[in-house]
């Protein structure tokens, strides 16, 4: 009973590591235009994700874990917004279709 699944050393990410896999998430794309509208995309996927996570959360009453992710929202929607700014000042033509909000 020595192989227990559980006592084994698990490696997992942490943030610097989740910052160097955005860092190198899209490297094979050279069109400047289309990285950074995946990467607008990606961010908003995520965004959904934690707004749907709150609305889950409030749900049941955990309001430190609300705020929490409030937080990660606030962060991911300031990080949007940088990527769109980038987007405009380079006079980018969108090339995929915008997602629709749900």
């Amino acid at each position: 009973m020595d192989d227990n699944f559980f006592k084994g050393n698990i490696k997992r990410l942490n943030d610097y590591d989740l910052n160097i896999l955005n860092d190198k998430s899209f490297p094979e794309v050279d069109d400047e235009s289309l990285r950074l509208e995946m990467l607008i995309n990606e961010k908003e996927e995520a965004l959904a994700n934690i707004n749907s996570k709150i609305k889950g959360r409030e749900l049941i009453g955990k309001l430190l874990d609300v705020m929490e992710l409030k937080i990660q929202a606030k962060e991911l929607e300031n990080e949007i917004a940088e990527l769109k700014e980038e987007f405009a000042r380079n006079n980018f033509k969108l090339r995929l279709k915008p997602q629709k909000k749900k």
